[in-house]
């Protein structure tokens, strides 16, 4: 596929509002839009929507990060983003049904615009925050 998940925050450190994230990797060697794309738990999805001011490409073998909307008000609190990584956020107010569980294992999915799953990725909640 063109984007895959490529990590999950789903269990960190302080305001889970604002650090939950899930970061993708564009697999191809153009610039990739998410416009239109989705993404969820399995029991909710959320479309994907560039962050205030950004666009909808993640350049060519780059990176996005998908943030709960808090993110952006909370003082951006990751300062070792991936370089030239494309922000995005969600239109609902967390990542999937209520956020991504801290205590249940979920699977992340990302779903284009025509709505295939392009990628899921399973977690275990036995990680440490």
């Amino acid at each position: 596929p063109p984007v895959i998940i490529s990590e999950i925050m789903f269990n960190p450190d302080g305001d889970e509002n604002a650090r939950e994230f899930v970061e993708l990797l564009n697999t191809t060697d153009r610039d990739v839009s998410l416009k239109g794309y989705r993404i969820g738990d399995g029991a909710a999805f959320d479309a994907v929507i560039p962050a205030s001011g950004g666009g909808w490409t993640i350049p060519a073998r780059g990176f996005a990060v998908v943030f709960d909307p808090d993110y952006f008000t909370a003082g951006a609190p990751y300062a070792n983003l991936p370089s030239g990584a494309a922000l995005f956020t969600v239109t609902d107010k967390a990542i999937g049904l209520r956020g991504l569980s801290n205590s249940t294992p979920e699977t992340v999915y990302l779903v284009s615009a025509a709505g295939d799953t392009l990628s899921k990725v399973g977690y275990s909640a036995d990680c440490p925050a």
